[in-house]
């Protein structure tokens, strides 16, 4: 049996290079500072906190809401293909797709608060905090990821639409506050260097979902 195969070669234009070359360097942005934002409160503890035990607390929070996070963050990802061919369509569709993401927030929310008793002793048996405090700093991270849910479909769908700019610098925006909030709260008030990250994490996800939601109106 003969086959024949037709190969043509098409050499990129410069246009086309220049393309890729800015759609690259805008991941690599947003990339650098999704890492440089995830880093921030363990280098936090290693270096300004007291007690070795609270990187074991925040390691263990953070991955039990992470765990959520990236499920939605892994449904969330064909957004970002559909925006680009109908992003019309996607436009319209995005206050259901909010609706069930937050409805899917809100019963994690509900979910972890009703068995945050169990959650504490199981993880945390051995700590030296107490139940009450441990279970405020587990909520208080568990409504800023929750809220964080929100943001999901709409990053992907500005990144569909070419927005890349507009994400690097809400990133950005959370990088500022996340390091001049921590300065504020750590040396104006006497608190616990785990409830100070608890309230920037929480600050930080209601204002980078609300600048998504704004830039998705416009």
């Amino acid at each position: 049996i003969r086959r024949n195969i037709e190969y043509k070669h098409h050499r990129p234009t410069k246009d086309v290079w220049k393309s890729v070359a800015s759609h690259s360097f805008e991941f690599c942005k947003i990339g650098i500072l999704t890492s440089v934002n995830s880093a921030l409160p363990n280098l936090c503890l290693i270096y300004l906190g007291n007690n070795v035990a609270y990187v074991g607390i925040l390691d263990v929070i953070t991955k039990i809401t992470f765990s959520v996070i990236n499920l939605f963050s892994t449904i969330s990802r064909p957004l970002y293909a559909l925006s680009r061919k109908k992003p019309d369509t996607i436009k319209k569709k995005m206050p259901l797709i909010l609706l069930i993401y937050g409805c899917a927030g809100l019963a994690f929310i509900i979910t972890i608060y009703l068995f945050r008793g169990h959650i504490t002793s199981y993880f945390f048996s051995e700590s030296v905090f107490t139940p009450a405090f441990l279970q405020t700093i587990l909520m208080m991270y568990i409504i800023g990821y929750a809220i964080q849910l929100l943001s999901q479909p709409l990053s992907q769908y500005l990144m569909g639409i070419g927005k890349y700019k507009n994400i690097a610098k809400s990133l950005l925006a959370n990088t500022i506050i996340f390091i001049t909030g921590f300065l504020i709260l750590k040396n104006q008030l006497a608190i616990n260097i785990l409830v100070t990250l608890s309230i920037i994490n929480l600050l930080i996800s209601i204002t980078y979902t609300t600048s998504l939601y704004i830039r998705y109106r416009k």
